[in-house]
């Protein structure tokens, strides 16, 4: 039979893991009886999956199994597991065993017997069967002439000689941690020379049949080598559900010799079995196309073909030798895998790209032609996960697998390197002027491992405030003693109710009223009034840096800057500015070729204020008062009930401009719901709600900055949405 030969799940130079293809179900046709009669329905023995174990694991012309076994074994319970029934019930297993052609179809039959006892007594830690094995030698499978007791010694570090069954127990622990039970083999081990458990097939369902010219030019050794794939033992897995009758099995018990699997033989055996002009194998059918020469018709035994015919264990995988050039990179490079294969001139083969570490999942294959026996096929990094769990790589491996081959030599690894951490960097950001108000943009920001950690450090001083109001347009000239520095500029106070407008200003010896309809005017320009912090120097009350001018007419009453209430308004500050500002947008780069959500190339942004309490003004140092005034950048209020204030007055010194009339706004700002600079529903906007896209700006500028630095790469860094 010759059908998809399945999937192969690893290859090795020890040997295959692999799940059969499903079989197609037929119609059961009946016919009507009569009386008491009745029908019986029998249904095909039908192999789910299988595990090999090739000649390279046992010792030559021998049944002894070597220590590298555990590499195949250990896999045994994982597949047992996949091909569990609809009631989780772990499938039933038979072992086969082959031998190559060279010798007699007798001696073969003996040996690929032996080679089934040993690996079916290594599976069920059967001693006893061990010890027949070495103590009853066939021709060249003599266990002691080969020292097996030495090595299995020397592989479990024995340095005492303890008896011969106390080292076999060990050594099958350690080749096979986890045992089956005999009840778990298709035979139910209720034929004690395993019929149905175990059997060995002599030399008549090759994977590979030499030509005439192979047997008669090829040295001994090389012809030796050359049948080496036919030297097997495979390991089948069937439905938890299948039921058979040893005494039915067809196939001739291990120590019994080959009449009864002549009798399975197809009419064309020996066709099948004969050396052709020509060297025939047993290949897989690789992903986009196959072979038209291959010729699967090896198998003699038609109840083999049966079970056998379309398994991926049965198969000779294709070789690749496989390099990427260059062998780093990271997400978005386009990077070549470059290598050799035995696959068919002109074939194309899927390579699948399997990351070693991390949640990658769906790194798209390379489909590769061959051409001249070699491959060359780009290849651009994406979709390649840095998330491991809670945390993150610094690299991640991805190894080329070819499907239905196998790789020889050192496999082909390419280092994906993740940009994840940078060093601090500063803004260089020039001072802005909107609408009259300047504000000079300062903060620090590094990435750590995939976030953006934005720090706004504000040095803070204990201050009390008032207003400066520009009463120019109000036919108020000149400067007056204590005052601000400006033409029609005063200082000037709230005693009403209101405290976001003043209602007097000093004109130089006396607070009188503002002039009527300065509100109105404010309303469209509030640059024409601003708050400004005052600290106190002996008893008089002097504006800070940017204020300019005399002190303030009049003294201020004293408050305890560090009270409960005023410490808490702080504290809630640092929160409330963390929660606006964290984890609302992503910044991912713009050309990333991953899925929009993989851990690549986009980074979380998290900003933390910090508040530093300092005794003298200098420039930069925030104001931060009693009462209730309006905020700016220079000058914040712990008496606001508008706890939103921090994070908009922060979102200035992160390069932000007002989004409400009147204020310092930036006409030019258009586009993700502002209109001519204007916002009220955003955090620069007069409601103090979202963060928009826009209003991370800064933060991709200088994340291009921090990765240029750190790593040489130029991107450029984009805001998305979650």
């Amino acid at each position: 039979m010759d059908d998809n030969s399945g999937t192969v799940h690893s290859t090795s130079a020890e040997g295959t893991v692999g799940t059969h293809a499903p079989r197609d179900t037929q119609p059961f046709r009946t016919a009507p009886t009569t009386g008491n009669d009745f029908n019986t329905l029998g249904l095909d023995i039908v192999a789910l999956g299988c595990l090999s174990l090739n000649d390279i694991l046992f010792a030559f012309d021998s049944s002894f199994i070597n220590k590298d076994a555990v590499k195949m074994l250990d896999q045994l319970p994982a597949l047992r597991e996949k091909h569990k029934n609809s009631k989780g019930e772990l499938p039933l297993l038979s072992v086969f065993g082959h031998a190559d052609p060279v010798g007699k179809d007798e001696y073969n039959k003996t040996l690929s017997g032996r080679r089934v006892r040993a690996v079916y007594a290594l599976m069920t830690h059967n001693v006893d069967m061990w010890l027949s094995l070495l103590h009853a030698p066939f021709g060249g499978d003599d266990w002691n002439a080969k020292k097996a007791l030495d090595s299995m010694r020397e592989t479990l570090g024995d340095t005492a000689k303890r008896p011969a069954a106390a080292v076999i127990t060990d050594y099958q622990k350690l080749l096979c941690p986890t045992p089956v039970a005999t009840s778990d083999f298709l035979g139910k081990g209720a034929d004690k020379a395993g019929a149905a458990d175990y059997q060995g097939c002599s030399d008549f369902n090759p994977v590979i049949i030499l030509s005439k010219s192979d047997n008669t030019t090829l040295s001994h050794e090389d012809r030796n080598a050359a049948n080496q794939p036919d030297r097997r033992v495979v390991v089948f897995l069937f439905s938890a559900d299948t039921k058979v009758n040893p005494s039915l099995w067809p196939c001739p018990k291990s120590n019994e010799p080959t009449g009864k699997c002549r009798t399975r033989f197809f009419k064309d055996s020996k066709t099948r079995l004969a050396p052709g002009a020509q060297r025939r194998e047993r290949r897989p059918d690789i992903a986009v196309n196959t072979d038209p020469t291959a010729d699967k018709k090896t198998f003699a035994c038609r109840f083999y073909d049966r079970i056998a015919g379309g398994s991926p264990c049965e198969t000779l995988p294709y070789t690749f030798q496989l390099r990427w050039e260059p062998a780093k990179g990271v997400c978005g490079d386009t990077v070549k895998l470059l290598g050799f294969t035995d696959v068919f001139e002109g074939g194309s083969v899927n390579i699948n790209i399997v990351a070693k570490q991390g949640e990658s999942k769906a790194i798209k294959p390379i489909v590769a032609t061959v051409t001249g026996g070699a491959i060359e096929a780009p290849f651009k990094i994406s979709d390649v996960s840095f998330a491991n769990g809670k945390t993150f790589l610094d690299q991640v491996e991805l190894e080329a697998q070819p499907e239905g081959g196998m790789v020889t030599g050192d496999p082909p690894i390419l280092t994906v390197q993740a940009l994840l951490d940078t060093n601090e960097e500063t803004t260089n950001i020039p001072e802005r002027h909107w609408s009259g108000f300047t504000v000079k943009p300062k903060f620090t920001m590094k990435v750590e491992k995939f976030r953006c950690k934005v720090h706004p450090a504000f040095d803070i001083m204990k201050m009390w405030a008032a207003y400066r109001v520009d009463l120019s347009g109000f036919k108020v000239k000149g400067t007056v003693t204590n005052g601000p520095n400006g033409n029609g500029l005063r200082w000037a106070r709230v005693t009403g109710t209101n405290p976001m407008m003043p209602d007097q200003y000093y004109d130089g010896k006396n607070w009188v009223a503002i002039p009527a309809g300065f509100a109105a005017a404010a309303a469209t320009n509030s640059s024409i009034y601003t708050a400004v912090g005052f600290y106190k120097s002996g008893s008089n009350f002097v504006p800070q840096r940017g204020g300019g001018g005399g002190q303030f007419p009049t003294p201020f009453a004293d408050y305890d800057f560090n009270s409960a209430t005023n410490t808490t308004k702080r504290n809630t500050w640092i929160k409330v500015t963390h929660d606006k500002w964290t984890e609302v947008f992503p910044i991912r780069r713009k050309d990333c070729p991953s899925a929009p959500k993989t851990r690549c190339c986009i980074y979380d942004v998290e900003v933390n204020i910090t508040f530093n309490v300092v005794t003298s003004d200098a420039e930069g140092v925030i104001a931060v008062c009693e009462g209730s005034l309006r905020s700016n950048a220079a000058t914040w209020f712990m008496g606001d009930t508008r706890d939103d204030v921090a994070a908009h007055e922060t979102g200035h010194h992160m390069d932000n401009p007002d989004e409400y009339t009147g204020g310092a706004v930036d006409p030019t700002v258009n586009g993700d719901g502002a209109v001519n600079g204007i916002d009220a529903d955003s955090i620069m906007g007069q409601n103090l709600t979202k963060v928009k896209k826009r209003h991370v700006h800064a933060f991709n500028t200088i994340l291009a900055t921090a990765i240029k630095n750190k790593y040489g790469r130029d991107y450029t860094y984009q805001a998305v949405d979650k």
